[in-house]
């Protein structure tokens, strides 16, 4: 019995070789997208956090004001509960590609002479794989005046370096006011680094002599801990201030310590959305897929009714029926597990390492996880099991006439309906005065798709959501835009001039208003600050920005609480990207900040939205002037120019920095209005791809289930076929038919999924806000989005009726007429 069971299942398997292709392909379709969000999901959440563990985070890090050296260093290793310690030295100077170009900010570190980091390792990156031939293996350690890149400051376009190539030349600033040629001598990978695409500014690395040389002091101004106890975060707070109070009684003034959250990465809120999205997405992968095999499955058992009630005719029992059908199904699954495996692991590849490139991680060696591997096996063999279990119940339970009777109707069901002269129920007359317009194959498809109700429904289904979810994540595109541009709509400057130090607000206002194509000038207050937390430890450095009380270029959204009120101290308004470094905080609560060597108390009265990306508090001007000792002085202006073009900001701030040099006012950043869109939009742009490559695997899917559907009905209508042949149909005609069903069935789905994208595009926009910007998004549906969709849903019905209707053209009058099935 066992023998006969599985003749009937490869006999079957290979007379049907269409319909068991298309069968295989659905469930390696899904079980591959499954096992794709599966294994990054798996390399986001545990390969990422081992490989930040491997390159030793610091678990402190203290910033000085007087240089140390080496001997401080080994010092502070033998204090109790250090595991080691490593000093480093940092400085910001200015640099440009060509004079043509606007100078912008570098950040250099000092390397030891043998290149070999012992604490947040930096290591050298020996080819960068988006243009290798630009940036072969290069030097390491950095040879004596050169500069090593991070390198992702290549990604950052205004800063000019993403066309520069290995041994160009770069010109540098110095510290004393000199220009020095440097040239770049290779790559690093910094894990431990906040990426250049989030600060806006490039990293190079550099040995003792080259920053010498560039007019950096001799000595360390960082040091980096490593605790004996790296994941208790109050630990790790004592071994802090133990070395703190160690250097400041050897006469080295601590400005600040920064104590990490124990194995938290530096982008730990961006991963944990996008594991979030990862998950919602693999959900809908593994319903899409269960749609599929279920409406496969229980096309089969509509054909083998027959087959069913002989079997029971000769002595076979429903467990019996069940189990071979359950086999069936189990065969579908082994063969497509050939099929998902290499192609879940080859899109999972091709993915973590579009990634990795954008955030800037490596995850080692791939492999992927037997969890991973276990889990689509399972899938494969279980869902096609576990989908085709109702309908193979429902079957083992007719009776013989049943069965024999249901099949015997279909069939004269078949062979009526190909026939021209059945009289049909009438139908509505504005009804048929409609189809009367329509071309006959139309008409034909439109019938033919409407006698399988069930099965239209799960292919209409599983279209329709993979429709829903493209235009959702094509809306969510469009919200990130919109709200981007509502944000940068709150400010009206075109040009943000940062400078060195302060200076006197009436000469540098003085120069800009002199500056050509300057229409408008603001002076701001700014300085750095650092959150002094309950604890004791000090949070991140933090911009703390002071517009002037009648601001006429700042008019921010306020999400929660008030805006200033002139005149009034001690007010703070955080935005929220605060919130991320600082998630405790609230309005109305109290909170010290430490600026400069001053240690204040505020209260927080409002947020704001702003910029992704770039955490900023906010404060009255003259209470921040009055606190850093910078009455009548400014460290940054906001200008207006006179045409807001790229071509004009980009114009005049090179005038303007220029000008205020030659007057000895030396700027460290000018950054235009389209500048700060580019920085912004880097993080949408990477949302946006993630979410759009995902979305293209479920619409894959949806038009695999449509291939499938038609393919079983062209198998069931063998003999309409045949006999549409034997009076004279045509090849071309043939194909009408089966393009048009299939087209006809992907318009349908798509209008229905434009109609679910405008509530679930909402509930995405929502999601994503919250997840990777802590606000829902301003919600925009994209119209003409899902107008283009339209016309690709056509496109997709034509490609996924190809096969099909290849199959039922190449049926011969007498094999379709003979067809038994």
């Amino acid at each position: 019995m066992i023998g006969s069971r599985w003749r009937k299942i490869f006999r079957d398997l290979w007379r049907y070789k269409v319909r068991t292709i298309i069968v295989v392909i659905s469930i390696a379709a899904g079980v591959s997208g499954v096992g794709t969000v599966a294994h990054m999901y798996t390399l986001m959440s545990h390969d990422l956090e081992q490989s930040y563990a491997a390159v030793l985070p610091a678990s402190a890090t203290l910033y000085t004001d007087d240089s140390f050296d080496d001997e401080m260093v080994r010092a502070v290793r033998r204090l109790p509960a250090v595991a080691d310690a490593e000093g480093r030295r940092s400085i910001l100077l200015r640099f440009r590609t060509r004079s043509d170009r606007p100078w912008q900010v570098i950040e250099l570190f000092v390397l030891p002479d043998d290149g070999e980091t012992r604490i947040s390792k930096v290591r050298p990156e020996e080819v960068f794989e988006p243009d290798p031939k630009s940036w072969p293996p290069g030097d390491w350690p950095p040879p004596r005046r050169t500069i090593v890149l991070e390198r992702t400051s290549l990604l950052v376009g205004y800063l000019g370096l993403s066309q520069a190539r290995l041994g160009d030349e770069i010109t540098v600033e110095t510290a004393d006011g000199r220009l020095r040629q440097v040239r770049l001598s290779g790559l690093a990978y910094d894990f431990a680094r906040m990426l250049a695409t989030f600060t806006g500014r490039a990293y190079g690395y550099v040995d003792r002599e080259t920053l010498e040389w560039l007019g950096g002091a001799p000595g360390y101004n960082q040091l980096y801990l490593l605790a004996d106890n790296r994941t208790d975060a109050a630990s790790v707070r004592q071994v802090a201030d133990q070395v703190r109070s160690h250097m400041e009684r050897a006469g080295v003034r601590v400005a600040r310590v920064d104590v990490a959250r124990p194995g938290e990465l530096p982008l730990q809120n961006y991963f944990q959305a996008i594991t979030v999205v990862l998950g919602s997405l693999g959900v809908l992968a593994l319903f899409l897929s269960v749609l599929l095999v279920t409406n496969t499955i229980a096309a089969l058992l509509i054909q083998q009714t027959r087959q069913i009630g002989v079997m029971k005719a000769i002595g076979a029992r429903p467990r019996q029926i069940v189990v071979i059908y359950a086999m069936y199904a189990l065969v579908f699954g082994v063969l497509a597990l050939p099929l998902a495996l290499p192609a879940s692991r080859a899109v999972t590849k091709a993915f973590v390492d579009f990634l990795a490139y954008f955030l800037n991680f490596k995850t080692g060696t791939f492999t992927t996880p037997a969890a991973v591997i276990g889990l689509q096996i399972g899938m494969a063999l279980l869902t096609p099991v576990l989908a085709a279990l109702a309908p193979v119940i429902h079957a083992a339970r007719l009776t013989v006439r049943e069965a024999i009777a249901g099949w015997s109707a279909e069939r004269r069901r078949r062979g009526d309906r190909a026939s021209s002269n059945e009289s049909k129920p009438s139908a509505p007359p504005g009804a048929s005065r409609f189809m009367a317009l329509l071309p006959s194959p139309i008409i034909l498809a439109l019938r033919n798709s409407l006698r399988r109700r069930a099965r239209l429904a799960l292919t209409i289904t599983t279209l329709m959501l993979a429709t829903a979810i493209v235009i959702s994540v094509l809306s969510v595109r469009r919200s990130l835009f919109e709200t981007l541009e509502v944000i940068l709509a709150a400010s009206q400057h075109d040009i943000q001039v940062t400078l060195v130090r302060p200076h006197r607000v009436a000469q540098v206002e003085r120069i800009a208003q002199q500056t050509p194509g300057v229409a408008a000038v603001e002076s701001w207050g700014s300085d750095l600050a650092y959150r002094l937390r309950p604890d004791g430890s000090e949070g991140p450095a933090i911009i703390i920005a002071a517009p002037p009380a009648d601001s006429l270029l700042f008019t921010p959204e306020v999400v929660e609480g008030r805006w200033l009120i002139p005149g009034e101290d001690h007010a703070l308004i955080i935005n929220l990207d605060v919130l991320r470094f600082e998630p405790d905080l609230r309005v109305g609560q109290n909170v010290a900040l430490k600026i400069g060597n001053r240690t204040t108390e505020w209260q927080i009265v409002g947020v704001v939205r702003s910029l992704p990306g770039i955490p900023i508090m906010y404060t009255g001007q003259p209470y921040l002037a009055q606190i850093t000792s910078t009455v009548g002085q400014t460290r940054e202006i906001r200008v207006v120019t006179v045409a807001s073009d790229p071509a004009t900001q980009q114009c005049v701030a090179t005038t303007l920095r220029d000008a205020l040099e030659q007057a000895g006012v030396s700027v460290a950043v000018a950054q235009t209005r389209t500048e700060e869109r580019e920085q912004a939009a880097t993080l949408v742009n990477i949302i946006i791809s993630f979410l759009l490559t995902m979305a293209i695997l479920l619409a894959t899917v949806g038009g695999l289930g449509l291939a499938g559907t038609l393919s079983l009905n062209i198998i069931e209508r063998t003999r309409e076929i045949g006999v549409m042949r034997a009076i004279g149909a045509s090849n071309t005609a043939l194909h009408r038919i089966v393009i048009s069903e299939g087209v006809a069935i992907s318009v349908a789905s798509a209008m229905i999924g434009t109609l679910l994208a405008m509530p679930l595009g909402c509930l995405l926009s929502n999601a994503v806000g919250l997840a990777f910007l802590n606000i829902p998004l301003n919600y925009h549906f994209a119209l003409d989005s899902a107008a283009l969709w339209m016309v690709a849903s056509v496109a997709i019905g034509m490609v996924a009726s190809l096969l099909p209707a290849h199959a039922a053209s190449g049926l011969t009058v007498r094999d379709a007429l003979a067809y038994d099935g």
